[in-house]
Order: structure tokens, then sequence, then C-alpha cells
């Protein structure tokens, strides 16, 4: 979302320029930076955005503990269905506990009626990332398919499927071992 400067209209991203006085639109500046969520999750910065959600950096303030809050976008928020499903989401992912599954460490609804998820907070690149610098040898491709089949088949022991597998939600992070561990 894009504002103009000078009337504070707002603007899809695509739009460059104020249809009633001609000024260059600016990013919309992100109201949840510095917002303390749930209490005790201080909102940093964004990491990315889906069509449902941003997920941000965040601090839980009293474990001083980096986290990823995942907030349900503000113009969602008003469908009691697409909360549930965000909620339900939320849910069935805290039961699934596995190496290669984001752990989800609590959720909630911030009060703007937004729900929130904190999951563990990853450092690494997404699989699509890693797809865009080029071809990957066939070894790291069988590598990362084992680890997402290993997740995948744990969700599906508990009948949880996951309705958006995509490059760009597959995750490869760097285990404790060192080694490459895809979420």
């Amino acid at each position: 979302m894009k504002v103009c400067p000078t009337c504070q209209l707002k603007y899809p991203d695509d739009k460059s320029r104020c249809f009633v006085d001609g000024a260059e639109l600016a990013p919309m500046p992100d109201e949840r930076i510095g917002q303390l969520i749930g209490g005790r999750y201080l909102i940093e910065a964004p990491l990315g955005e889906g069509g449902m959600a941003i997920v941000y950096r965040a601090r839980h303030t009293l474990v001083d503990r980096p986290v990823a809050v995942k907030m349900m976008a503000k113009h969602l928020a008003s469908d009691p269905s697409l909360r549930e499903r965000f909620r339900r989401e939320a849910k069935n992912a805290q039961t699934l506990a596995h190496p290669n599954i984001v752990e989800i460490v609590d959720t909630g609804e911030a009060e703007d009626g937004s729900a929130y998820l904190v999951m563990e907070l990853l450092e690494g690149i997404s699989l699509g990332g890693l797809l865009e610098k080029g071809p990957l040898p066939p070894g790291q491709v069988a590598e990362i398919a084992l680890q997402v089949a290993r997740g995948l088949a744990r969700a599906h022991d508990f009948q949880v499927i996951h309705r958006d597998l995509k490059p760009d939600n597959i995750f490869i992070a760097k285990g404790r071992d060192g080694r490459p561990l895809v979420k």
C-alpha cells in the first residue's frame, strides 16, 4: 500500500502518483512497528508478506528472545471465517512437533482483532530465494526433498494438509549441527 504525502490518500502498490495533486506516492509506514502485541511481543521489522498475513521480526520482551510473529492482515480481521481459518492453522501447527516444521510457541488476538501466531525465528533463506541463485546440485535437491517429505508426513499423521506448499514457503535454516535444516 502507498500513500500520498500531501493529501494522505491511500493507493495500491502499482500506482506511482496521486491523482488529486500529482505528488509521488510513498510506501505507507507500517504502524505495527514498535507495537507491543499480546503484552509481550515487541514488533521490530517486517520479514515477509503473503495473501493473509504479514510476518514480523519481534522480540519476546519477558525473556529477551527474538521470535517471528505472523499477524493476520488487518483488512481480513473482520471476516469471521478467515479469522477462524487462521486460528485453525495456528492450532494445527502447535500440535506438530517435528524438526522440519516451524515451531509455534504462542497464539492470540491483537487489540485490533487481528489474530496472530508466534513462531521460532529462522535465519536462512527460502527455497525460492535459493532457486533464484541458480540450479541446485542433485544431492542438495534430494536432501531438501527428503526433509520436506518428512515434515509433510508428520503433518499428515495428524490429518493436517499444507494448503500453500511452494518454494517461498519452504525455508532453509541452519541446524544446530551446522547442516541445512529444511522447515
